[in-house]
Protein backbone atom coordinates (compact mmCIF):
# COMPACT_ATOMS: atom_id res chain seq x y z
CA UNK A 1 0.00 0.00 0.00
CA UNK A 2 1.26 3.46 -0.78
CA UNK A 3 -1.09 5.44 1.20
CA UNK A 4 1.33 6.58 3.37
CA UNK A 5 3.32 8.59 0.72
CA UNK A 6 2.77 12.28 1.88
CA UNK A 7 3.79 13.38 -2.10
CA UNK A 8 0.58 11.71 -3.02
CA UNK A 9 -1.80 12.52 -0.27
CA UNK A 10 -0.40 15.68 1.37
CA UNK A 11 -2.41 16.63 4.82
CA UNK A 12 -4.74 14.20 4.06
CA UNK A 13 -1.91 11.25 4.72
CA UNK A 14 -2.13 10.43 8.12
CA UNK A 15 -6.23 10.42 8.63
CA UNK A 16 -5.86 7.91 5.53
CA UNK A 17 -3.10 5.62 7.34
CA UNK A 18 -6.08 5.44 10.37
CA UNK A 19 -8.75 4.33 7.71
CA UNK A 20 -6.39 1.80 6.05
CA UNK A 21 -5.36 0.25 9.18
CA UNK A 22 -8.56 0.11 10.82
CA UNK A 23 -10.10 -1.66 7.01
CA UNK A 24 -6.97 -3.83 7.14
CA UNK A 25 -7.56 -5.39 11.00
CA UNK A 26 -11.22 -5.37 10.16
CA UNK A 27 -11.57 -6.41 7.00
CA UNK A 28 -9.23 -9.43 6.08
CA UNK A 29 -10.55 -10.31 2.45
CA UNK A 30 -10.16 -6.43 0.93
CA UNK A 31 -7.23 -5.32 -1.15
CA UNK A 32 -6.43 -1.83 0.20
CA UNK A 33 -4.31 0.70 -2.01
CA UNK A 34 -3.96 3.89 -2.79
CA UNK A 35 -5.78 5.75 -5.67
CA UNK A 36 -4.57 9.18 -6.15
CA UNK A 37 -4.42 11.99 -3.63
CA UNK A 38 -6.76 12.23 -0.91
CA UNK A 39 -8.21 8.59 -1.78
CA UNK A 40 -8.12 5.38 -1.46
CA UNK A 41 -9.53 2.02 -3.04
CA UNK A 42 -11.38 -0.80 -0.45
CA UNK A 43 -11.81 -3.93 -2.96
CA UNK A 44 -13.52 -7.30 -1.90
CA UNK A 45 -11.49 -10.38 -3.36
CA UNK A 46 -13.03 -12.32 -5.44
CA UNK A 47 -10.82 -15.16 -5.22
CA UNK A 48 -12.15 -16.17 -1.45
CA UNK A 49 -15.66 -16.55 -3.05
CA UNK A 50 -17.08 -18.09 -6.32
CA UNK A 51 -15.37 -17.82 -9.75
CA UNK A 52 -17.37 -15.17 -11.80
CA UNK A 53 -18.90 -13.16 -8.77
CA UNK A 54 -18.08 -9.74 -9.02
CA UNK A 55 -18.24 -7.66 -5.82
CA UNK A 56 -17.81 -3.91 -5.35
CA UNK A 57 -15.30 -1.56 -5.02
CA UNK A 58 -15.55 1.53 -2.71
CA UNK A 59 -13.77 4.62 -3.30
CA UNK A 60 -13.10 6.45 0.17
CA UNK A 61 -12.15 10.56 -0.12
CA UNK A 62 -11.26 12.45 3.16
CA UNK A 63 -12.90 15.49 2.63
CA UNK A 64 -10.68 16.64 5.07
CA UNK A 65 -11.49 19.02 8.35
CA UNK A 66 -13.97 21.87 8.78
CA UNK A 67 -15.75 21.33 11.85
CA UNK A 68 -14.83 17.90 12.12
CA UNK A 69 -13.60 15.58 10.00
CA UNK A 70 -15.69 14.22 6.75
CA UNK A 71 -15.47 11.00 4.27
CA UNK A 72 -16.78 10.29 1.29
CA UNK A 73 -17.42 6.77 0.22
CA UNK A 74 -18.69 5.65 -2.90
CA UNK A 75 -19.45 2.30 -3.91
CA UNK A 76 -19.29 1.11 -7.90
CA UNK A 77 -20.58 -2.10 -8.82
CA UNK A 78 -20.36 -2.48 -12.96
CA UNK A 79 -22.32 0.72 -13.99
CA UNK A 80 -23.53 1.29 -10.77
CA UNK A 81 -22.91 3.95 -8.10
CA UNK A 82 -23.95 4.98 -4.38
CA UNK A 83 -22.53 7.90 -2.42
CA UNK A 84 -22.47 8.41 1.27
CA UNK A 85 -21.01 10.48 4.12
CA UNK A 86 -19.42 9.74 6.83
CA UNK A 87 -17.75 11.84 10.45
CA UNK A 88 -15.26 8.67 11.25
CA UNK A 89 -13.28 5.58 10.12
CA UNK A 90 -15.17 3.62 12.92
CA UNK A 91 -18.57 4.42 10.80
CA UNK A 92 -17.20 3.94 7.32
CA UNK A 93 -15.44 0.19 7.98
CA UNK A 94 -18.51 -0.72 9.74
CA UNK A 95 -20.77 0.06 6.66
CA UNK A 96 -18.29 -1.44 4.04
CA UNK A 97 -18.38 -4.58 6.72
CA UNK A 98 -22.38 -4.54 6.22
CA UNK A 99 -21.90 -4.50 2.50
CA UNK A 100 -19.51 -7.09 2.52
CA UNK A 101 -21.55 -9.21 4.44
CA UNK A 102 -24.78 -8.68 2.29
CA UNK A 103 -22.99 -9.40 -0.91
CA UNK A 104 -21.66 -12.51 0.27
CA UNK A 105 -24.67 -14.28 1.68
CA UNK A 106 -26.23 -13.12 -1.66
CA UNK A 107 -23.62 -14.55 -3.78
CA UNK A 108 -22.64 -10.71 -5.09
CA UNK A 109 -25.69 -8.59 -4.66
CA UNK A 110 -26.96 -6.14 -1.81
CA UNK A 111 -29.90 -5.71 -0.17
CA UNK A 112 -28.79 -1.69 0.20
CA UNK A 113 -32.52 -0.65 1.64
CA UNK A 114 -31.59 -3.18 4.58
CA UNK A 115 -27.95 -2.36 5.19
CA UNK A 116 -28.89 1.65 5.23
CA UNK A 117 -31.77 0.54 7.91
CA UNK A 118 -29.05 -1.61 9.89
CA UNK A 119 -26.61 1.95 9.47
CA UNK A 120 -30.16 3.51 11.18
CA UNK A 121 -29.98 1.42 13.54
CA UNK A 122 -26.57 2.30 14.11
CA UNK A 123 -27.58 5.92 14.53
CA UNK A 124 -29.93 5.11 17.32
CA UNK A 125 -27.10 3.22 19.30
CA UNK A 126 -25.06 6.39 18.57
CA UNK A 127 -27.00 8.79 20.12
CA UNK A 128 -27.86 6.37 23.35
CA UNK A 129 -23.95 6.12 23.90
CA UNK A 130 -23.62 9.96 23.19
CA UNK A 131 -26.65 10.44 26.24
CA UNK A 132 -24.91 8.36 28.55
CA UNK A 133 -21.98 10.00 28.44
CA UNK A 134 -23.31 13.13 28.15
CA UNK A 135 -25.04 12.11 31.50
CA UNK A 136 -21.39 11.03 33.22
CA UNK A 137 -19.99 14.17 32.39
CA UNK A 138 -22.49 16.37 33.73
CA UNK A 139 -22.33 14.63 36.85
CA UNK A 140 -18.78 15.85 37.31
CA UNK A 141 -19.26 19.55 36.47
CA UNK A 142 -19.63 20.81 40.16
CA UNK A 143 -15.55 19.82 40.20
CA UNK A 144 -14.74 22.12 37.22
CA UNK A 145 -17.23 25.12 36.58
CA UNK A 146 -15.69 27.54 39.63
CA UNK A 147 -12.49 27.73 37.39
CA UNK A 148 -12.33 29.67 33.86
CA UNK A 149 -10.17 26.97 32.12
CA UNK A 150 -12.70 23.91 33.61
CA UNK A 151 -15.64 25.57 32.37
CA UNK A 152 -13.69 26.13 29.49
CA UNK A 153 -13.03 22.29 28.69
CA UNK A 154 -16.16 20.91 29.88
CA UNK A 155 -18.00 22.72 27.42
CA UNK A 156 -15.59 21.69 24.77
CA UNK A 157 -16.32 18.41 25.77
CA UNK A 158 -20.12 18.90 25.86
CA UNK A 159 -19.65 20.84 22.09
CA UNK A 160 -18.14 17.22 21.68
CA UNK A 161 -21.17 15.14 22.49
CA UNK A 162 -23.89 17.59 20.50
CA UNK A 163 -21.78 17.05 17.22
CA UNK A 164 -21.82 13.22 18.02
CA UNK A 165 -25.51 13.36 18.51
CA UNK A 166 -26.42 15.54 16.11
CA UNK A 167 -24.50 13.78 12.94
CA UNK A 168 -25.95 10.15 14.13
CA UNK A 169 -27.55 9.98 10.70
CA UNK A 170 -24.66 11.43 9.09
CA UNK A 171 -23.89 15.43 8.51
CA UNK A 172 -25.95 16.09 5.33
CA UNK A 173 -26.87 13.32 3.31
CA UNK A 174 -28.24 10.86 6.41
CA UNK A 175 -29.32 14.56 8.02
CA UNK A 176 -33.71 14.34 8.22
CA UNK A 177 -34.51 18.53 7.87
CA UNK A 178 -33.29 20.47 4.69
CA UNK A 179 -34.38 23.37 3.85
CA UNK A 180 -35.89 24.25 0.72
CA UNK A 181 -33.10 26.20 -0.70
CA UNK A 182 -30.34 23.25 0.69
CA UNK A 183 -32.49 21.04 -1.43
CA UNK A 184 -32.71 22.49 -4.27
CA UNK A 185 -28.88 23.28 -4.22
CA UNK A 186 -28.09 19.95 -3.56
CA UNK A 187 -30.58 19.02 -6.84
CA UNK A 188 -28.48 20.97 -9.18
CA UNK A 189 -25.10 19.14 -8.53
CA UNK A 190 -25.71 16.80 -6.45
CA UNK A 191 -22.45 18.00 -4.20
CA UNK A 192 -22.59 18.98 -0.44
CA UNK A 193 -19.58 21.39 -0.91
CA UNK A 194 -22.22 24.66 -0.46
CA UNK A 195 -24.01 23.20 2.54
CA UNK A 196 -23.54 23.62 6.12
CA UNK A 197 -24.69 21.20 8.77
CA UNK A 198 -26.57 23.77 11.01
CA UNK A 199 -27.41 22.95 14.49
CA UNK A 200 -31.00 24.67 14.83
CA UNK A 201 -30.76 25.46 18.26
CA UNK A 202 -27.16 26.71 18.48
CA UNK A 203 -24.64 24.51 20.62
CA UNK A 204 -23.44 27.63 22.44
CA UNK A 205 -27.81 27.84 23.69
CA UNK A 206 -27.68 24.12 24.46
CA UNK A 207 -24.78 23.59 26.48
CA UNK A 208 -25.65 26.60 28.65
CA UNK A 209 -29.00 24.88 29.56
CA UNK A 210 -27.47 21.28 29.84
CA UNK A 211 -24.99 22.71 32.55
CA UNK A 212 -28.37 23.92 34.18
CA UNK A 213 -30.26 20.98 34.36
CA UNK A 214 -31.14 19.54 37.19
CA UNK A 215 -32.30 16.49 36.23
CA UNK A 216 -29.30 14.85 34.47
CA UNK A 217 -29.83 11.01 34.46
CA UNK A 218 -29.53 9.15 31.16
CA UNK A 219 -32.94 9.13 30.31
CA UNK A 220 -33.70 12.89 31.05
CA UNK A 221 -30.52 13.69 28.52
CA UNK A 222 -32.22 11.56 26.31
CA UNK A 223 -35.42 12.88 25.90
CA UNK A 224 -33.55 16.70 26.22
CA UNK A 225 -31.05 16.10 23.30
CA UNK A 226 -33.56 14.09 21.02
CA UNK A 227 -35.81 17.14 21.19
CA UNK A 228 -33.60 20.21 20.99
CA UNK A 229 -30.18 18.91 19.45
CA UNK A 230 -30.88 18.20 15.91
CA UNK A 231 -29.40 20.11 12.92
CA UNK A 232 -31.14 21.31 9.43
CA UNK A 233 -28.87 21.26 6.57
CA UNK A 234 -28.84 24.54 5.12
CA UNK A 235 -27.13 27.13 2.18
CA UNK A 236 -23.76 28.83 2.74
CA UNK A 237 -26.19 32.06 1.74
CA UNK A 238 -28.73 30.71 4.51
CA UNK A 239 -26.27 30.73 7.39
CA UNK A 240 -25.11 34.18 6.33
CA UNK A 241 -28.32 34.94 6.79
CA UNK A 242 -28.22 33.48 10.30
CA UNK A 243 -24.88 35.88 11.33
CA UNK A 244 -26.41 38.95 9.26
CA UNK A 245 -29.73 38.47 11.67
CA UNK A 246 -27.40 38.28 14.75
CA UNK A 247 -28.39 35.09 15.07
CA UNK A 248 -25.54 32.60 14.48
CA UNK A 249 -25.15 31.13 17.91
CA UNK A 250 -28.54 32.35 19.76
CA UNK A 251 -31.66 32.04 19.85
CA UNK A 252 -34.63 34.81 19.39
CA UNK A 253 -34.88 36.86 22.65
CA UNK A 254 -38.34 36.08 23.51
CA UNK A 255 -38.03 32.50 22.81
CA UNK A 256 -37.03 29.67 25.59
CA UNK A 257 -36.95 25.93 25.82
CA UNK A 258 -40.37 25.74 26.77
CA UNK A 259 -41.27 27.25 23.73
CA UNK A 260 -42.40 24.68 21.11
CA UNK A 261 -41.27 26.78 18.11
CA UNK A 262 -37.92 25.38 17.40
CA UNK A 263 -37.34 26.58 13.88
CA UNK A 264 -37.61 30.25 15.45
CA UNK A 265 -34.28 31.27 13.93
CA UNK A 266 -34.98 29.89 10.75
CA UNK A 267 -38.26 32.15 10.77
CA UNK A 268 -36.75 35.24 12.16
CA UNK A 269 -33.81 35.07 9.87
CA UNK A 270 -35.75 34.24 6.95
CA UNK A 271 -34.58 31.08 5.68
CA UNK A 272 -36.71 29.00 3.46
CA UNK A 273 -39.03 26.58 4.74
CA UNK A 274 -37.86 23.22 6.41
CA UNK A 275 -38.46 19.83 4.83
CA UNK A 276 -38.02 16.60 6.58
CA UNK A 277 -37.11 13.78 4.67
CA UNK A 278 -38.53 10.35 4.85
Amino acid sequence: MRIWNERDHGKHADSLARLAMAAKDALPSCNIGSSGAGEITIKYDPDAQLKGVRFSSFYVRSMGKGDGELWRVMRKLNKEENTWEFTNVEEIVDFIASYIASEKANNGHVDIKQVEADQLSRAERIRLITSEMTSQLLEHLSKFKETTDGRRIFKELLSTMLWKFSEADGAKHGNKRWTRDALDCYAKDKLTKNLIHEHTIPRKVLIEELMSLEAIDQISIHEFLSKFCFATVVTKEEDDLLRKAGLNSKMPTDWSFGDDDVMARYKEANLSPVNIKD
